[in-house]
């Protein structure tokens, strides 16, 4: 029997699963896909990290100005 095959996971649809933009569904065949690819879940970690980043950085714009 052959695994599942999942469209390869690309940079855009890792960041809607940061932002919240995927529905149920969604979500979840891409939380299979990330299972089912080699570094899916290590390129899953750093799009959230890099969010984190990107938030943190944006935080300390008004901060800099003042």
């Amino acid at each position: 029997m052959n695994a599942p095959e999942f469209p390869k996971i690309d940079d855009a649809t890792l960041d809607m699963l940061v932002d919240g933009e995927l529905n149920e569904q969604e979500r979840r065949e891409l939380l299979l896909s990330l299972d089912a690819t080699r570094d899916g879940w290590r390129r899953c970690a750093l799009a959230f990290l890099e969010a984190r980043s990107w938030k943190e950085s944006v935080a300390e714009i008004p901060r800099q100005a003042s």
